[in-house]
């Protein structure tokens, strides 16, 4: 497919192939890295027996909605990302994989970490190079660091912080996937986060983080709020010791 019918962006590549069963045929969809539009060019497939679980894998839940409207959000609506060479990711607690898979298909290198073992073996399913922790990963000149929402069902989040910010290059951003304040207020104040399983979680404040990110050399440049997710990036100016 030359060019995106959505927003005319050109030679969007090939993604995924479904299996049409009903016509015994394959059909191959692609992925825009401008809208983040799935589309194909097949004659009369069915478009409404497609369910997301056929293009994303085994998800197919509301998270994987709010996951694919993020990453088409983050390369519509973050000019640092959108015309930002595709480079080296670390996705710290990248979960299934689904949101490392929209950085992928847009030519970005991405390694995760989940300390879930189901996650990790769904997100090498898909490709993913994945391990358990990122103290475990030598590598400290990545490009980018993103860090989504699950930072919130642990103890300590700003270990996991700490873990990115030791592998990002000087001049690479940092993005964090937030939980969204339910009003300006609590910009200010931590939260209490009651997960299944995960019950009274101290949840930091925005301004928590960027005053910690900030004490290690990472400047704020950005705030996007996403459905229920309050998105920051950093860019790392300070020391490479950090």
């Amino acid at each position: 497919m030359p060019n995106c019918r959505s927003c005319g962006t050109r030679n969007i590549a090939e993604f995924k192939t479904v299996v049409d069963r009903s016509q015994n045929r394959s059909v191959p969809f692609s992925l825009c890295p401008g809208c983040g539009s799935m589309q194909h060019d097949t004659p009369e497939f069915k478009e409404e027996s497609l369910r997301l679980v056929d293009l994303y894998g085994g998800l197919g839940d509301h998270y994987s909605m709010f996951t694919m409207e993020l990453g088409q959000r983050i390369f519509r609506d973050m000019p640092l990302i959108r015309y930002t060479e595709p480079g080296t990711l670390l996705n710290i607690e990248c979960n299934d994989g689904v949101l490392a898979l929209q950085w992928m298909s847009r030519g970005w290198k991405v390694v995760g970490t989940s300390v879930s073992e189901a996650s990790r073996r769904r997100a090498r399913e898909r490709g993913i190079d994945c391990s358990d922790v990122p103290s475990g990963i030598r590598r400290k000149d990545f490009d980018g660091v993103m860090l989504e929402t699950s930072y919130t069902h642990f103890n300590n989040p700003f270990s996991l912080f700490d873990e990115g910010v030791r592998r990002l290059a000087i001049g690479g951003f940092f993005l964090i996937h937030g939980i969204d304040p339910s009003s300006p207020e609590l910009l200010d104040e931590d939260t209490i986060g009651e997960f299944v399983g995960y019950n009274n979680r101290t949840i930091p404040s925005p301004n928590r983080i960027i005053g910690w990110m900030r004490d290690r050399g990472l400047r704020l440049v950005e705030r996007y709020h996403v459905g229920g997710s309050f998105d920051m990036m950093f860019i790392k100016i300070g020391r490479s010791d950090c």
